[in-house]
């Protein structure tokens, strides 16, 4: 055996030098397989949770798989505010939390670790995690239940945070405990003194538990105090919240495509109106021409083609100014753009459709709205349409017009003959063969209708309710108001709508989302998702305003229905839209 040892010396260190690389080696999930979408849990801590007359210096989680250490550090957080400094420790799937110096005494501590934690894969708890212990030897048993959703979908607003304050309220100091909301929007403020507490919403975009003044949003509640009274729960109720993006889109980059077709490239998607232009402008601000954006990029949303309607020479500098565009919310493109030149290229586009505008469905008085490559003035696309009613093929469909590139085809007479069928075949340049287009058109007999009906509790003489429906699959919009008990939506298509709706108390048109200094509360608000409005039939929704989700009721035409939950319907919609076929083609709204 010495023998052997001396010949080969390096064999017996290739163990050790495993066993090194193994205990080593970072943690990482396997690969291969489906992907691992399942967040990580809290199996056990130290101390037990509602533990009291502690004494100790550290708490401990463990943790049901290895987490991603970086998202702890953002989630985890301690209530009330303490000032408290700790040591944070790592030991393969736990962590120790050490203090620095004692806790203070008879007191309730939550450490909460909130929904940004996540497993390696990145995936996040659904809802905070608390652990609450107390230095004394009783725990606060005070709680406080609201709900913060979003304005535009009607969803919970996931990870929204919620201060809150006790009073006599400072609330330019950081925030005596911090709220998050799951994914159903619903925050709550557990082990609470007894006493008087103040609450509203802030996008605490810096995580310091600090409203910072003006770069952060708060919205208040319904009330701005709640009494919390011991062993009892108080309601804060429901908010929605929208958080306007008021930064103007950039003008990235101007490519020319030949000398009158331009790819324009934004900093963000953009949509653009049917009357949308631009002016081309030289170096001393002068109009050298104009033109207007033809379509959207299907695979890029930010990216728009556009037409001079004069060929822009090479070799001299121009720059745009916009009028008919905007971004998702509102904001119409920055003045200032960068300069580009122009090109002595030929247009070498060969006209084709981009998309069939009225896709989702058109009203029988309404023309079938199409989308081309390129102007349509001077090309074969008109000359070579043709129109199929039923097995009838038109050459010369009379109601044909067009406008740029955009082509629309009316009804041959008033409206198109609910008892038929019709197809628009299109010649395809590139093709060189035709593209049959079926018309979906609404069938005035089938339309449906929704009546919304407002409780009277909720009705204020000559203040109107302002309600919008959207088309929950088209996003088709249909707005309308009253001043009375309902307010009637008819000649739907069959499908699922969303209701957003308002009571416009200052009577400008424009919901207020109130304001937490000064305080004033919001203009009541709600949103309903997917109302389903059927064939031939009237979809009837009775409504109010208040911050229980159960004060909405459903109803038949003969018969009330149960109370909604609003959860029920969150996990529904859901599911749904997982299923649902990912629609790629451009929106030109």
């Amino acid at each position: 055996m010495k023998d052997f040892l001396k010949l080969n010396p390096g064999m017996i260190f290739i163990p050790v030098l495993l066993l090194i690389a193994v205990s080593c080696a970072t943690p990482t999930s396997p690969t291969g397989g489906p992907p691992d979408t399942t967040p990580p849990s809290i199996i056990d801590t130290y101390p037990e949770n509602r533990t009291v007359n502690f004494d100790g210096d550290e708490i401990r989680f463990w943790f049901d798989q290895h987490v991603n250490r970086e998202s702890f550090q953002n989630a985890f957080r301690i209530d009330p505010e303490l000032d408290l400094l700790y040591d944070v420790r790592w030991s393969s799937r736990s962590v120790r939390v050490r203090f620095d110096d004692p806790l203070p005494e008879n007191t309730t501590i939550i450490f909460t670790i909130g929904t940004d934690f996540s497993d390696l894969n990145r995936n996040r708890i659904p809802s905070p995690y608390v652990l609450a212990i107390s230095t004394g030897d009783r725990i606060d048993e005070g709680e406080i239940k609201g709900r913060v959703m979003d304005a535009n979908t009607g969803k919970g607003k996931d990870g929204a945070k919620v201060f809150l304050f006790r009073e006599p309220a400072d609330i330019e100091s950081a925030a005596d405990y911090v709220g998050e909301a799951d994914t159903s929007g619903t925050v709550r403020f557990q082990y609470l003194r007894e006493g008087e507490y103040r609450a509203f919403y802030v996008n605490d975009r810096n995580r310091n538990k600090r409203w910072d003044r003006p770069g952060e949003t708060a919205r208040p509640f319904y009330v701005q105090t709640i009494q919390v009274d011991e062993d009892e729960g108080a309601q804060l109720g429901t908010i929605y919240v929208s958080e306007r993006d008021t930064t103007k889109p950039s003008l990235q980059a101007v490519g020319m495509l030949s000398s009158q077709r331009m790819r324009l490239r934004f900093g963000r998607e953009i949509f653009f109106d049917d009357d949308a232009a631009f002016e081309v402008r030289d170096s001393l601000g002068n109009v050298y021409t104009t033109g207007y954006p033809l379509f959207k990029d299907p695979e890029q949303s930010n990216i728009i083609f556009s037409q001079s309607e004069r060929a822009i020479p090479d070799g001299q500098n121009f720059k745009l100014r916009f009028s008919g565009l905007k971004d998702r919310h509102g904001n119409a493109p920055d003045p200032e753009t960068p300069a580009f030149q122009g090109s002595e290229a030929s247009d070498t586009t060969r006209v084709r459709m981009i998309t069939n505008v009225t896709k989702d469905g058109l009203y029988a008085d309404e023309p079938a709205i199409f989308r081309f490559t390129a102007p349509l003035q001077g090309t074969m696309v008109i000359d070579s349409l043709q129109v199929i009613q039923d097995e009838m093929i038109f050459d010369e469909w009379p109601g044909i017009e067009y406008e740029r590139n955009l082509l629309y085809v009316y009804p041959a007479e008033e409206k198109w003959d609910e008892a038929s069928t019709y197809t628009v075949r299109i010649y395809d340049a590139a093709l060189g063969s035709y593209e049959n287009v079926e018309l979906k058109i609404w069938r005035e007999s089938r339309l449906g209708e929704l009546v919304i009906t407002i409780d009277e509790d909720y009705r204020k003489e000559g203040i109107l309710h302002h309600a919008e429906i959207e088309n929950a699959r088209s996003g088709t919009l249909f707005g309308n108001d009253s001043d009375g008990e309902e307010i009637r939506f008819s000649r739907l298509p069959e499908g699922k709508y969303n209701v957003r709706i308002f009571r416009d108390d200052d009577g400008n048109g424009d919901w207020f989302q109130g304001t937490v200094d000064p305080f004033q509360k919001p203009e009541p608000y709600r949103v309903i998702r997917n109302i389903e409005v059927a064939s031939r039939m009237i979809a009837e929704l009775e409504i109010s305003y208040e911050n229980d989700p159960g004060a909405m009721r459903l109803a038949g035409e003969d018969e009330e229905a149960e109370p909604v939950d609003f959860e029920e319907i969150d996990q529904a919609d859901d599911a749904e839209e997982s299923e649902e076929p990912d629609d790629s083609e451009e929106n030109d709204n």
